[in-house]
């Protein structure tokens, strides 16, 4: 396992905490680097967190289950990690990803909205996608209630490919919102992606659906686009 991708797992992990590891020692030393050691680069009580975390934390078992599901991970050195995410603040640490592989090819756009949707923005979600679909595009959008699932389902029924940005993990547990899941198996069979920043275990809080919404437009304004599968 790739230490971006071993620290992604741990409790409260940040690019900013990432960041000061990596100026103060090489990222491999993540799972063996000493707690006196790492006060230098964190505060007490993250150190005391983590090292509690690291004690019981399974790199045999968390790879394991990230074969099970059939879940790949970016780094950010790595060549398909986009990199207009490194220019946010607080980029994500790896990008976990379930489905078709994502490349550098195509244009992508978000389609978002209101949870309380209504007739006519279901039926102007439905058109504007039906009207897209002659182009080499691709729907992103956040498998949320109203407007971003019926974007997701307009894509599937016009045969475009789609992306869904979750502020959950992309493991079928971890699927936000539930009513959502056999919407999310719909878009992995017809070849779409589901993307998060999180591992398989992930506890999602306020602060998940916002910073999901920025990776939706991160995506979009980023040349991706669904390609064949690792």
């Amino acid at each position: 396992m790739k230490p971006c991708i071993y620290f992604a797992h741990a409790p409260a992990a940040s690019a900013a905490k990432w960041r000061r590891f990596c100026d103060a020692f090489t990222p491999d030393m993540i799972s063996t680097v000493s707690a006196a050691r790492l006060k230098s680069v964190w505060k007490q009580p993250y150190v005391e967190q983590f090292i509690s975390w690291r004690s019981t934390f399974s790199v045999d078992a968390a790879q394991a289950l990230l074969d099970r599901h059939d879940i790949h991970a970016y780094c950010p050195h790595d060549d398909a990690f986009p990199s207009a995410f490194l220019q946010l603040t607080d980029p994500p640490v790896a990008l976990f990803y379930k489905g078709t592989r994502l490349q550098t090819d195509t244009k992508h756009i978000a389609v978002i909205g209101s949870r309380a949707m209504s007739q006519y923005g279901k039926r102007a979600t439905q058109e504007l996608i039906e009207t897209l679909a002659a182009s080499d595009i691709c729907i992103v959008s956040g498998l949320a209630l109203g407007v971003d699932g019926a974007a997701h389902e307009a894509a599937l029924r016009c045969g475009v490919p789609t992306v869904a940005i979750l502020p959950g993990s992309v493991d079928p547990p971890g699927i936000t919102p539930k009513r959502h899941s056999s919407l999310a198996e719909r878009i992995l069979r017809q070849g779409g992606t589901l993307v998060s920043e999180h591992p398989p275990g992930a506890i999602i809080f306020a602060g998940s659906f916002p910073k999901r919404n920025r990776r939706i437009e991160i995506v979009a304004r980023h040349r991706w686009a669904a390609g064949r599968k690792p």
